[in-house]
């Protein structure tokens, strides 16, 4: 019964200790990103880990809050909704942090589907779903970060 009472703590503890450092991969100092109509919050994934991970297994993304995803050089590179609980909106940005391309409400339910930029990108953001047409964002639009 001692045993059990152990295994059962440590297991309360470890999975505390994996919430928590889960939900602090891709936490920095709060920087914001602006966009025509909306100041956000951002978040951001910068590493390989982050940006695999993005906002998987997460339950929700605050209203006011984006994630800024540092894709490094230019490419095509994909994004998927695995292991998602809610949709967002992705905007793919150039290296200078104009839009090229966006996708609207892509829905947990499209994995496998992969979501790739129509051009390449060095930057995407991903934000609730609906909050793309909120914040004015479009192609050739500039985003700034600060």
């Amino acid at each position: 019964m001692k045993k059990i009472i152990i295994f059962v703590f440590l297991a309360l503890i470890l999975g505390f200790l994996f919430y928590f450092f889960k939900n602090d991969l891709l936490k920095e100092k709060v920087k914001k990103i602006y966009t025509p109509n909306k100041i956000y919050n951002v978040l951001i994934a910068k590493d390989l880990e982050e940006r695999r991970l993005g906002l998987s297994y997460t339950k929700s993304l605050d209203i006011n809050t984006v994630v800024l995803f540092d894709l490094g050089a230019p490419g095509n590179y994909g994004f998927w909704m695995k292991d998602m609980n809610y949709p967002l909106d992705i905007v793919f940005l150039d290296e200078n942090m104009f839009v090229i391309s966006f996708i609207d409400d892509a829905d947990p339910s499209s994995y496998p589907r992969i979501f790739y930029p129509q051009s390449p990108a060095s930057f995407a953001i991903e934000m609730n779903a609906g909050e793309r047409m909120i914040s004015g964002l479009a192609k050739n639009i500039k985003v700034y970060y600060k």
